[in-house]
């Protein structure tokens, strides 16, 4: 599995354990390019993906439409209950740091609080769950 992050320029040893899995799917199953990803380390991190700008624009939309429509399978992994203002988010956002060039970047993010890392686990492999019984809509 090594080998084939490195392909794409990913370090496997620079990811965090626990994400690997998905990672693994949103790369080689959805073929979806993946550029930093963080399973979040103190309470009120949250989990992230950060997707390369050469991902399409509609292959994002739906992955964000697919997560919104599973947000309530995806908080009940992790115990979530009666926050409706609890969810995964995909966002895309744009910046110029100080004498760089612009910076385009699709990310998703849960704003789920106060997650043990047992939670954040059950998370990420609910969210890998969902996009491989899903994964006929990326192709």
């Amino acid at each position: 599995m090594e080998k084939k992050f490195a392909e794409i320029g990913i370090d496997i040893d620079d990811l965090d354990s626990e994400m690997i899995p998905l990672l693994h799917t949103l790369n080689f199953t959805l073929n979806l390019k993946t550029k930093y990803s963080c399973i979040g380390h103190h309470p009120n991190d949250p989990i992230s993906v950060m997707f390369d700008e050469s991902v399409e624009f509609l292959k994002l939309e739906q992955l964000s439409i697919l997560l919104a429509e599973n947000n309530e399978r995806i908080k009940g992994v992790a115990n979530i209950k009666n926050n409706k203002f609890m969810y995964v988010s995909c966002s895309y956002w744009i910046r110029k740091p100080l004498g760089r060039q612009l910076l385009k970047n699709w990310t998703i993010k849960t704003d789920y609080e106060n997650l043990i890392e047992l939670e954040r686990v059950s998370v990420v492999s609910e969210i890998r769950k969902i996009l491989l019984e899903n994964a006929d809509m990326f192709k």
